[in-house]
């Protein structure tokens, strides 16, 4: 399409955004140095997932790790051995996390090894944060008190409506998950704990109508997370169309929330992935770890089995060539850190992707997930899977961002990120939501 200067009077002003927001070269220069790295390792993991229970109550079609009904149960001494090699890093802040499997299937051990993180945090400055994953249908008023009382985060999977939800997230006898899900919600907010909630994204059409379930139920921040097809979801696929589908559905949801935000207080809406799409476009700071060049694995998390083997990322555990040892016969977390297979996940950077060496936008998704890649492909140096929806909805968003200075109140909590290398630039869209 061909523009005149009657047609776009406001040209100047126009190419003069496009150039500060680093989309447009001068003489092949931007405003952002080249030198500049828009990601970087972090120096030390502060994420530590403990796969305490491998086994699960729910046979997802989707389940990316495959859990059995029955897996192995991490035991207390592994948990400490675990925390006695984490609580040795020099590190400034930390989140201790439960995972699994289904984690409340192992109950007592978080019941016996809390108290143990709370005797570490009592010698550090800056005490460990402790969270929980969980599908939510063990949760009852005696563990979300639990919860209360030891100041524990919790996470829970709500894929949407009950028609939606129950489609893919199944017990073992195939009967739909959902009612027992919500009671679950129900006894943690009636004991005053709130939890985060997190949906994967069956089909794309259905993305507006989960987002609306979701903020319905009262939930201003949620998680969108695209399907992971590996493990059990195998034979699931996401391609050129599912991404495309997918954009279209962002663009509307985006356009709900710039509404639902009129009636919300400032930095309500926190959105994951729309706030973080919208932050990479305006901003190099890239507090995401799966949406940086490296990713996050081996340099911001660190996933550790049943049984004590430490791996680059919890999305990798189960796979032999990600171990990087074991809890029981290594005394020093930063030699393994060092180590040839934790350097070599690391050096999956954009640069050594075939398929993202030259993408323009490379800087702003940084490649995606290693774990997805590999569990997809069978190949660490492949593209994310999701990259046809990421590869198209950047463009997008950047118009709606140059268009429209509401699109920063979507934000939310990232709003803090908003940096620029050598100045502030915030002031440019109107400063922090008010």
């Amino acid at each position: 399409m061909w523009w005149s200067r009657k047609s776009l009077p406001d040209l100047d002003d126009f190419l003069k955004q496009l150039f500060q927001e680093n989309m447009l070269l001068v003489n092949a220069r931007g405003i952002i140095p080249e030198d500049f790295k828009y990601s970087a390792p972090a120096p030390l993991p502060s994420f530590f997932s403990l796969h305490i229970a491998e086994g699960c109550n729910f046979q997802c079609n989707y389940c990316y790790v495959d859990s059995p009904s029955k897996g192995k149960r991490m035991t207390l001494e592994t948990g400490k051995k675990i925390m006695n090699l984490v609580s040795r890093l020099p590190v400034h802040f930390g989140i201790i996390q439960f995972h699994g499997g289904e984690p409340l299937l192992n109950f007592p051990l978080i019941t016996e090894l809390v108290p143990y993180i709370h005797s570490i945090n009592r010698q550090r400055e800056n005490p460990f944060r402790i969270a929980v994953q969980s599908n939510g249908s063990l949760l009852d008023p005696e563990k979300a008190a639990f919860f209360v009382e030891n100041r524990i985060m919790a996470g829970i999977s709500v894929d949407g409506p009950q028609e939606i939800h129950d489609r893919h997230r199944i017990f073992r006898n195939k009967s739909g998950t959902h009612a027992s899900v919500m009671k679950g919600v129900a006894a943690c907010r009636e004991a005053g704990l709130f939890p985060g909630v997190g949906a994967v994204l069956h089909e794309p059409d259905e993305l507006v109508e989960v987002s609306r379930f979701l903020l319905d139920q009262g939930w201003t921040s949620f998680h969108l997370n695209p399907l992971a097809c590996h493990g059990r979801g195998k034979n699931l696929r996401m391609d050129d169309a599912w991404g495309e589908r997918l954009v279209k559905a962002y663009l509307e949801l985006i356009d709900i929330l710039l509404d639902r935000q009129e009636q919300l207080p400032p930095q309500t809406l926190d959105v994951w992935d729309v706030n973080v799409l919208i932050l990479h476009l305006i901003s190099p700071s890239r507090p995401f770890m799966c949406m940086r060049s490296p990713c996050g694995a081996g340099n911001t998390i660190l996933g550790f089995s049943a049984a004590g083997d430490i791996y680059s990322c919890e999305e990798m555990i189960g796979r032999s060539e990600f171990i990087l040892g074991n809890v029981h016969n290594v005394s020093d977390l930063q030699e393994v850190l060092s180590g040839e297979r934790n350097r070599w996940v690391m050096s999956r950077r954009v640069e050594n992707i075939p398929a993202c060496r030259n993408c323009t936008w490379r800087g702003f998704c940084g490649g995606g997930c290693a774990g997805k890649a590999h569990g997809v492909f069978d190949d660490l140096f492949r593209e994310d899977p999701n990259c046809g929806f990421l590869s198209r909805v950047f463009p997008e968003i950047a118009w709606k961002v140059h268009r429209d200075k509401k699109m920063m109140g979507l934000l939310g909590k990232l709003w803090r990120h908003l940096v620029f290398p050598g100045e502030n630039r915030a002031m440019a869209y109107g400063g922090p939501p008010k």
